[in-house]
């Protein structure tokens, strides 16, 4: 069970499936506040993108940031 959705007039629907715990009506409220005027919704649309670039940094052979790293700029967050 799940909504199927049509969120860009130019790119065919996504699926959206409740989890547990998780009401049709809410998962559908939840997808809906995700939706930024991309296709897929902001968490999913910005997990690719990071996939995106860890996968190019491998190809080039650069050295890759950590998930810290990238969120902060590169910044060393500071603890304590």
């Amino acid at each position: 069970m799940g909504w199927i959705l049509k969120t860009n007039k130019r790119s065919n629907p996504i699926i959206a499936a409740p989890g547990h715990k998780v009401s049709m009506q809410a998962c559908l409220e939840i997808v809906m506040h995700c939706l930024k005027g991309y296709k897929l919704p902001e968490p999913t649309r910005l997990a690719h993108l990071y996939a995106g670039e860890i996968r190019d940094s491998l190809k080039s052979g650069s050295r890759q940031m950590t998930f810290d790293e990238n969120m902060t700029g590169g910044q060393e967050s500071k603890k304590g």
